[in-house]
């Protein structure tokens, strides 16, 4: 019973390890999940070099210059990473920050004006929140990427700096290093952890072995003294048995000695 207490006690983890254990679990899916994302822009970017690659319909993107930086809640500042959701353009208004195709580049502009074209065409008229003056060129239904739905502000420049030959370094070579040390460190901990348990696993059954062997020696002691006391208790016996055959003998000649005394008499 005590011995099974101790392996359930020894089977909870402490408070450290159970933080480690959710913080890597934490990590491995966060991990994971930047991992396939990444897997699918390049693919995807691969096959279709005129569109930005999205994610489930959301295409993240970074911000190159200021034209939209001001004190607007929603105005993007070089160096953002934003986030495009692919939008139907009915559901589009004044007001809106889209992301559109200009040439070979992405702009992402507030749209001032909704109308058409000569040909009945519809056609957002955009502009940056910086700029004095529209874009030159309108946007088509077909030149939209997405509606800007939100951003993370600074992270477009780590995101730079990490398709650089040091980025990908510091970001990649660096963590899978950082990985297989503390998976090595993590090894290690846990084969001395589990050498020095048998090792007072072996020192419980060596103290239980001596245990029994005492008990054993007790029990050998205490036959020998019972087989000599036994001894003894024969010897005894057989001395009285021996005085009472002699006396035995004795009385007849008492008696026929008396007799001659009487006889003679």
């Amino acid at each position: 019973m005590e011995n099974t207490k101790r392996k359930k006690r020894s089977k909870r983890k402490t408070p450290m390890q159970k933080a480690l254990f959710y913080t890597g679990i934490a990590l491995c899916v966060i991990f994971g999940f930047m991992l396939v994302c990444n897997i699918i822009i390049i693919v995807k970017g691969a096959l279709y070099p005129e569109k930005p690659p999205s994610v489930f319909g959301i295409s993240p993107m970074v911000v190159l210059t200021g034209s939209m930086e001001g004190d607007a809640p929603d105005s993007i500042a070089a160096g953002d990473l934003i986030f495009v959701v692919r939008t139907d353009p009915d559901e589009l208004n004044v007001g809106d920050i889209i992301a559109f195709g200009s040439g070979k580049s992405i702009n992402t502009h507030r749209i001032i004006e909704i109308s058409a074209d000569d040909n009945g065409e519809r056609i957002f008229i955009t502009k940056g929140d910086v700029n004095n003056a529209a874009d030159p060129s309108p946007v088509y239904d077909d030149d939209l990427v997405g509606k800007y739905k939100s951003k993370i502000k600074g992270l477009g420049d780590v995101v730079l700096f990490m398709q650089t030959p040091l980025g990908m370094l510091l970001f990649i070579a660096v963590p899978l290093l950082l990985f297989i040390v503390c998976d090595m460190i993590r090894t290690r901990y846990y084969a001395k952890k589990k050498a020095l348990r048998q090792k007072r696993k072996q020192a419980a059954m060596k103290a239980e072995m001596e245990r029994l062997r005492a008990i054993a020696d007790g029990g050998q002691v205490v036959e020998a003294v019972e087989a000599e006391e036994a001894v003894e208790n024969v010897e005894t016996a057989e001395n009285a048995d021996a005085v009472e055959t002699a006396e035995a003998a004795e009385a007849p000649k008492t008696e026929t000695a008396e007799e001659k005394v009487k006889v003679e008499a």
